[in-house]
């Protein structure tokens, strides 16, 4: 039964031990966000493209759009990440 105790808290101790690691990495990249009027429409990435015209220089990645709610509806926000590192 010791035995077993002491198993189960060295999964938990290496569990905290692991996510800790984890979430310590270094960021890769930057992240632009911008809001613009209207929705994102079917084809956001490309939307958000063309509203943000990022320079050539940040090699975007990757564009995620939502469209706003409350004050702001009939806006939509982008956000695009790019892979070059320390922006």
């Amino acid at each position: 039964m010791r035995s077993m105790s002491w198993f189960s808290v060295f999964c938990v101790f290496m569990f905290i031990a692991l996510n800790h690691v984890k979430g310590q990495g270094k960021q890769t990249g930057c992240q632009v966000g911008q809001r613009y009027r209207g929705k994102c429409g079917t084809n956001a990435t490309k939307t958000c493209l063309q509203n943000l015209q990022p320079p050539k220089l940040l090699e975007t990645k990757r564009c995620d759009c939502q469209d706003m709610l409350g004050t702001f509806k009939g806006w939509h926000f982008c956000t695009c990440y790019s892979g070059r590192p320390g922006c």
